[in-house]
């Protein structure tokens, strides 16, 4: 029996943990998301108001400086990027009919197709030209993994203490038991002692 409340008490433990982990994961990954849409915000800002129409490389410069995880990216009003802080070299199709260029100053996640991974987009218009910041969502999603494994560590460990204490809470709580028993035993006039519960 006492094996058995261990048993379902553990499992009633590790449940209600992961259930807890598992809540806490997406409450901070909505959050971490929001937070860093805000500060991909705030450096487009900054990026628009240092840009003067033509010191593109001085202000990829400066961003990259700030963050070197931000891609910065001057687009002509036709859609023709200027300068690109993670590939300048590279001939690029037309941005035009990117979706965070129609839509100035909304955040999308998509895969780009020139750096091979996905990134989290904003755009503005300054000056007659396009200013596109990018994030890779790998530097988003490392925070959140983090996170994670930090909570399952913490789970686990939180799981043995909570095992050994229930352990101990139902020795204490059958021991009551287990005297009365003893005694019944004796009063029934069966020398035999049950023992403890199991």
């Amino acid at each position: 029996m006492k094996k058995r409340l261990i048993f379902i008490n553990s499992i009633l433990l590790f449940s209600s943990l992961i259930i807890f982990l598992i809540i806490n994961n997406l409450i901070f990954n909505y959050y971490n998301f929001k937070e860093t849409e805000k500060e991909l915000k705030r450096y487009l800002i900054f990026t628009s108001e240092i840009y003067n129409g033509s010191n593109e490389i001085e202000v990829s410069n400066i961003i990259k400086k700030s963050d070197p995880n931000i891609r910065v990216t001057f687009i002509s009003l036709e859609g023709n990027v200027i300068h690109d802080s993670f590939n300048d070299e590279k001939d690029y199709e037309s941005h035009a009919g990117r979706p965070e260029i129609i839509n100035l100053g909304k955040v999308y996640i998509r895969y780009s197709e020139s750096l091979d991974m996905k990134m989290m987009y904003i755009a503005t218009k300054n000056n007659g030209t396009y200013i596109r910041l990018a994030m890779p969502e790998h530097s988003i999603k490392g925070v959140v993994n983090s996170f994670f494994l930090f909570g399952f560590m913490s789970i686990f460990i939180i799981g043995l203490f909570g095992i050994f204490a229930i352990t101990k809470m139902n020795r204490r709580a059958l021991l009551p038991l287990n005297l009365v028993l003893n005694k019944l035993s004796l009063i029934a006039g069966n020398n035999k002692k049950f023992g403890n519960i199991e």
